[in-house]
């Protein structure tokens, strides 16, 4: 019950935070980013190596995370799939393609859950 309250607190804020001051945005982002960093760090062979000599505890303002590499879709395509996805929590169903209209087709995982599908568009669109 207890859990149920905090996730729609958590579902609140977020969904408002466009109305909070910047100052507690960021802190809110340097959270949430520091809990993305974490979890594929310990979930995901590609971002553990990636990551493996940046101390994400650093991290204070958003304007620390240019110590992290920029990701793209070629460093992606150099690895198998099984090093970057986190599989502890997200077993992927079946495989999608780009087109390629970038120049290179790229291939991504997704669940059949049609939330997680759009999801995985937004986050693979601008590869």
């Amino acid at each position: 019950m207890i859990k149920k309250i905090v996730n729609l607190l958590i579902f609140v804020l977020w969904k408002n935070i466009h109305l909070l001051p910047r100052e507690l945005v960021e802190i809110w982002q340097v959270l949430e980013f520091k809990k993305i960093v974490q979890h594929a760090s310990k979930n995901s062979i590609l971002y553990f190596d990636l990551y493996k000599n940046i101390d994400s505890s650093k991290v204070k303002k958003i304007v620390d995370i240019e110590a992290f590499p920029i990701i793209n879709k070629k460093i992606f395509i150099g690895h198998p799939a099984e090093e970057y996805l986190c599989l502890d929590k997200y077993r992927p169903s079946y495989r999608n393609h780009t087109s390629g209209s970038t120049g290179e087709p790229f291939s991504f995982f997704s669940t059949r859950d049609w939330r997680s599908q759009y999801h995985t568009f937004l986050t693979l669109r601008f590869l």
